[in-house]
């Protein structure tokens, strides 16, 4: 894993390419995740907690 800085003061992350935006990542705010499936996608029997359990249904 590679990491760069962040400054919670300023709310600004330093990126390793150009680039105009960042979606947060460690430290920036990303409060609200999402998931991107097929649409064929049938939720299993159980509930999907974490991202291991996520990707082995997907």
């Amino acid at each position: 894993m590679v990491n760069s800085a962040y400054d919670p003061e300023t709310d600004e992350a330093s990126a390793f390419e150009m680039h105009v935006a960042s979606h947060g990542a460690l430290g920036g705010p990303q409060r609200q995740g999402f998931v991107l499936y097929p649409c064929e996608f049938t939720m299993p029997p159980v509930p999907i907690v974490g991202a291991e359990s996520l990707h082995r249904v997907l």
